[in-house]
Order: C-alpha cells, then sequence, then structure tokens
C-alpha cells in the first residue's frame, strides 16, 4: 500500500491507513523516522516528538513539547514499577505489537536473548502469601499483634525458544522457577 503525506504541525508524517512513520530526528542524530499504529496517531499527534539516544545505538522517541514523556509509556500507560519492552529492540517502533510492559529484570534478560538470537516467552502469575504476624508480650501481661503484609510471591514459567542453525526449524524447553 502506497503512504500518504499526512499534515501534522511538528513535521513530516505519513501513512498508509494502518501505521503512522513521522520525522523524530535531529541536528545531532541526523534523520530518525518513528512508526506508530494508525489508531494511535490521535493520541499523540498534538505533541513534538524527538529522538533521544540511550546508550551507544539505542533511540527512544521523546516527547520536546509538554513535558518529558517517553512515546512508548504513552502508548502503554505503563506504571512507574514497569518498564517497556521494544520486542524487536527498535526504540523507534512504537507498534503495538511490538511493546510490552515488564519488569526491569524481564526487559535485561529479553535484551540479551535478542543479542543472543532467542524468543523468551515468560508467564508470570502472583501466589497469595500470608501476612507476618508479630506477637509481643506487654508488661502487664498482655499480648499485643502486629501484622505485616507480605508481598506475593511470583510463580513463573519460562518458555525459551532457541533458534536452530538451519532455517525454519526452532527448538523448544521450559523450565518453572518461584521467587
Amino acid at each position: 500500500m502506497m503512504m500518504i503525506q499526512i499534515v501534522w504541525k511538528y513535521g513530516e508524517a505519513f501513512t498508509d491507513g494502518k501505521i503512522v512513520r513521522f520525522f523524530v530526528g535531529t541536528k545531532t542524530y541526523g534523520e530518525l523516522w518513528a512508526t506508530v499504529d494508525f489508531a494511535d496517531w490521535p493520541l499523540i499527534c498534538h505533541l513534538r516528538w524527538r529522538a533521544t539516544k540511550r546508550r551507544s545505538n539505542l533511540f527512544y522517541v521523546r516527547n520536546s513539547k509538554g513535558g518529558d514523556k517517553l512515546l512508548h509509556r504513552v502508548l502503554t500507560n505503563a506504571v512507574d514499577d514497569l518498564v517497556v519492552d521494544h520486542k524487536d529492540g527498535d526504540g523507534l517502533n512504537n507498534r503495538r505489537k511490538n511493546i510490552r510492559e515488564c519488569t526491569q529484570a524481564d526487559n535485561v534478560i529479553f535484551g540479551a536473548d535478542r543479542r543472543r538470537g532467542f524468543v523468551r516467552r515468560i508467564i508470570r502469575e502472583q501466589v497469595e502469601t500470608k501476612p507476618h504476624v508479630v506477637r509481643v508480650p506487654l508488661a502487664d501481661g498482655s499480648m499485643k499483634e502486629y501484622v505485616y503484609p507480605t508481598r506475593a510471591k511470583s510463580r513463573t514459567k519460562t518458555v525459551v525458544i532457541v533458534k536452530d542453525e538451519k532455517p525454519g526449524k526452532t527448538v523448544g524447553f521450559g523450565q518453572e522457577n518461584s521467587i
């Protein structure tokens, strides 16, 4: 499908009806383009977005007007405890199918797996735990009880798909952990 130019007051933007590609380059970083789903464009088009660099070759899209927001966090509305992972490792590709919320630890694992050519899927479930109870004897002989909530344990099942040397063939294995 052919890309057509759309009006965006902060620069160039093109769409094919499914995705929107818009210019986020700067004088420092040169010509860079970000991609979002067409359905997300009305949510972000009123802001000016520019590329920002993290680490050696990793770019993200940051709002340069109206606050300091990263595009992937605006799209996912991620809570502060979680990070947003770009499945393909490209911080300029902000399509819904390419971004997911995860813990910092999972994000590190996903990044390492991408570099090694693995695909990892982690299934996490919360397991309720009992509260911590402390009983303290008082001077009058009675007992005072303090109840402290504990964090729920996470049980994870990790499935790693290793890409084999032969095209089209994969080998899968899994393990279950309690954290």
